[in-house]
């Protein structure tokens, strides 16, 4: 709206004869017309991308990017409204004499300083922003780099249940087991050898068991085949079984499957949760609840 006050006017003007005055006037004109609006768009966009930046968490070109708005300022009114003297406001009031009359210095001095100013900050920002974006991705390999520890770390620990399980339960359900078959190879009573054997059932039904538990606990085939709802029921019907405690599983959100990575960590979740209390809560009873949204997933 501006720019087409500034046409209309400019086009009702008379414009003088010779060609000094031509050159001055369109001078004057093409300042307030062209310099003007750019360097306010200018300046205007600058201090939005500053904002931006700054919500970025990136400060040091958010800064910069404001000192280059500043630079802009101060063009926007020794390079736009400064003109040579004409017979027409503001041209007669804001003019080249009557700047350096009351600064003391040509107005070219004050244009370059701005330019300057601009170009100074604006390439810094440039590279500050470089600066910031490398530092992002250095510290994102640095996640990256802890995220893979914690994972062998996890693994790691994951082993040495696998072994101790193996070696407390299995190992021991098995040497035992052994033991009882060399008696029963030795005995010669009927009624010892029927008890032995029984025992031999029991004890294998049990070592079964725990091997079977073990391999759920190691990766359970219904979490690939059925997903994470249908899982999660059958793990908590066997630690039920095992443990006497009584589970309810309460699911929302339909029956859409999850990605592998995700289900695989709810799933975790809920069977360390479940494990902690059969071992340590000494609880009666116990609820999984699974609720999904837009954002995810809330168990």
């Amino acid at each position: 709206m501006l720019w087409g006050a500034g046409l209309i006017r400019a086009s009702l003007l008379p414009w003088p004869a010779g060609e000094a005055n031509l050159l001055e006037h369109g001078d004057a004109w093409a300042r307030y017309l062209l310099y003007l609006p750019g360097s306010v768009f200018a300046a205007l966009v600058l201090l939005k991308q500053a904002r931006q930046l700054q919500t970025h968490n990136l400060p040091r070109p958010a800064r910069d990017v404001r000192w280059a708005a500043l630079g802009f300022g101060l063009n926007l009114f020794t390079g736009a409204l400064i003109v040579p003297h004409l017979g027409f406001f503001p041209a007669s009031a804001l003019n080249y004499a009557t700047f350096e009359a009351a600064v003391g210095l040509p107005v070219q001095v004050f244009r370059a300083a701005s330019a300057i100013v601009v170009a100074f900050f604006v390439v810094r920002a440039l590279r500050v922003f470089e600066d910031e974006h490398r530092l992002q991705i250095e510290r994102a390999h640095r996640q990256l780099e802890t995220l893979s520890a914690l994972a062998l770390s996890a693994q790691e620990a994951e082993r040495k249940r696998v072994a101790r399980e193996l070696h407390d339960d299995t190992a021991q359900s098995l040497t035992s087991l052994l033991l009882r078959m060399k008696l029963l190879e030795k005995s010669r009573d009927s009624v010892t050898l029927r008890q032995t054997v029984r025992d031999l059932i029991d004890l294998t039904v049990r070592t079964l068991e725990g091997v079977r538990w073990l391999a759920l606990q190691l990766r359970p085939a219904d979490l690939d085949d059925l997903g994470l709802i249908p899982a999660l029921e059958r793990h908590a019907d066997e630690v039920a079984a095992l443990s006497g405690l009584t589970i309810r599983v309460e699911a929302d959100g339909g029956d859409k499957r999850l990605p592998g990575e995700l289900e695989l960590a709810a799933y975790r979740i809920v069977q360390e949760a479940l494990t902690n209390a059969v071992k340590h809560a000494r609880a009666t009873t116990a609820a999984i609840s699974l609720r999904r949204s837009p954002d995810g997933l809330e168990v």
